[in-house]
């Protein structure tokens, strides 16, 4: 399943989205900016989601975590809270947060 989120949201208001998506027995797979040549409402960029179906016991959503990247620190330790957490790897893509592109860095947790 693929899904369209607004270019305009925060980090945390993209991941609570995303978050929310996921109650409904999808899993978030993929995350990434996207340009269309025909504007939908208007907007051209976008934040594609990708999901997949997801059968059986799904009573444990995993937790999403979505950092901002401002900088290579930033990626180390998003990198050290994933492990340290024992998180799984989603992504690490430039988004469309607030209007602009942003580096962007998810993972899960189960």
């Amino acid at each position: 399943m693929e899904k369209l989120h607004r270019p305009n949201l925060t980090v945390t208001q993209l991941q609570a989205e995303c978050q929310f998506i996921q109650g409904l027995e999808h899993k978030l797979v993929h995350l990434q900016g996207a340009e269309y040549e025909i504007p939908v409402n208007d907007q051209n960029h976008f934040n594609k989601g990708d999901y997949t179906s997801v059968d059986g016991d799904f009573s444990k959503v995993p937790e999403l975590v979505f950092k901002a990247i401002n900088g290579p620190g930033d990626l180390v330790i998003a990198q050290a809270d994933r492990t340290a957490r024992g998180g799984y790897f989603i992504f690490h893509e430039k988004l469309y947060i607030q209007g602009g592109e942003k580096e962007v860095y998810g993972f899960g947790i189960v």
